[in-house]
């Protein structure tokens, strides 16, 4: 086995005031048979193959 230390950079995507990060990317809501993003969050870090431009931007009052 062998221990390697490496440094790595951090991609993290931050919502402004009054705004949420959602996915482009969408699946079907089992209960209630709506598309809602996959993700939403105020913060996501991307990882190696992800991309800021998979994701979008809106007002926290749209995400309910």
């Amino acid at each position: 086995m062998e221990l390697k230390e490496e440094q790595v950079t951090l991609r993290k995507l931050t919502a402004s005031a009054g705004k949420i990060i959602i996915s482009k990317e969408t699946k079907i809501d089992e209960e209630t048979g709506e598309e809602v993003p996959v993700v939403k969050s105020k913060e996501i870090y991307l990882g190696k193959f992800d991309s800021e431009d998979n994701y979008i931007e809106i007002d926290e009052v749209e995400e309910n």
